[in-house]
C-alpha cells in the first residue's frame, strides 16, 4: 500500500494514518476513498496476561480500518472534500480510540469475529 498521505498521533500513543483511495469515475466528478487504519503493537495494547495470550491467538497484528466516501466530488473540490472527512473523522472518533478500554474492546470483539462460524448459502 501506499504511503498515508496524513497520520495523527492521539494521546494515547496510537498512530491514525490516512490514506488516499480516490478515483475519478466520469469526466471531472470523483469518488473521494480515504482508507482509516489504525495498527496497535504490542507495548501499547496494557492487556493482562491472559488477554496477552488471547491477542497473540489472532495471530496478526491487532488493527481497526475503516473506509471515508463522498461520491460526485469536482475536480477542483478534491483536496477540501479529503481535508473534511478526515477532520470530521477525527472530531467524531478521537474519543473513542482514546477511551482507556478501547484496546481491551477491539481485541474481544476481534477474538469474536474470530470464533462465528461460516455459514454458506446453496
Amino acid at each position: 500500500m501506499a504511503e498515508p498521505f496524513r497520520t495523527v498521533e492521539l494521546e494515547n500513543g496510537l498512530t491514525v494514518c490516512f490514506y488516499d483511495a480516490s478515483n475519478r469515475y466520469y469526466g471531472d466528478f470523483h469518488r473521494v476513498c480515504i482508507e482509516v487504519k489504525i495498527e496497535i503493537p504490542l507495548q501499547l495494547m496494557r492487556l493482562s496476561e491472559e488477554q496477552l495470550k488471547s491477542a497473540e491467538k489472532l495471530k496478526a497484528p491487532l488493527s481497526f480500518a475503516t473506509r471515508l466516501e463522498r461520491m460526485g466530488v469536482a475536480g477542483d473540490e478534491l483536496q477540501r472534500i479529503r481535508d473534511a472527512l478526515v477532520d470530521s473523522f477525527l472530531t467524531s472518533s478521537s474519543d473513542y480510540f482514546t477511551k482507556p478500554d478501547f484496546v481491551r474492546q477491539l481485541l474481544k470483539k476481534k477474538l469474536s469475529e474470530r470464533s462465528r462460524p461460516i455459514l454458506f448459502r446453496n
